[in-house]
């Protein structure tokens, strides 16, 4: 597997720990192996490119994750599953960095994984599908970041404040 970080523009830098990277195309040699993902306090926001992992749930039953959502901090451990090559891009908030972004409480992402339509309608799918479609990396980092940018100024334009 290779993993790569980037750092978010200085903008964003207060809120987003990082834009990462994980890909590995050679997963038959991983095929039926699950990884298990530990409570860290973050909150993530995870676009499958290539195929979307299936986790299991609390009957013990795998599920399909869906191809962009934004997962919540997590109280319990999460087991995650390849279900094909693994090319994923991955944004990480820094601690109460993603409130500013989600329209909804983050008390309602505790343990949750939420579709990007779900969250931001159309947008979100848009983004999804506009990321999706990126011929590079750069080109996904650059979609993502002036998404937040942009959401974040509608924000702050309609509660009379302009600083980040």
């Amino acid at each position: 597997m290779q993993y790569t970080e980037t750092r978010p523009s200085p903008e964003l830098a207060e809120h987003l720990e990082c834009l990462w990277f994980l890909s590995n195309t050679n997963s038959d040699q991983e095929a039926g192996a699950s990884e298990r993902v530990l409570p860290d306090g973050c909150v993530e926001w995870i676009f499958h490119l290539g195929s979307p992992f299936q986790r299991s749930t609390i009957n013990g039953k795998w599920e399909r994750q869906p191809r962009s959502f934004v997962v919540g901090e997590l109280t319990r451990f999460l087991l995650l599953q390849p279900t094909g090559d693994v090319i994923v891009m991955g944004v990480r908030f820094r601690p109460g960095g993603a409130y500013r972004f989600l329209p909804f409480p983050l008390s309602d992402f505790t343990d949750s994984t939420i579709p990007s339509g779900d969250i931001w309608g159309h947008k979100g799918t848009f983004l999804e599908e506009a990321v999706l479609e990126a011929s590079n990396n750069l080109e996904r980092q650059q979609l993502v970041q002036r998404f937040f940018f942009n959401n974040w100024l509608v924000q702050q334009r309609a509660r009379g404040l302009t600083q980040l």
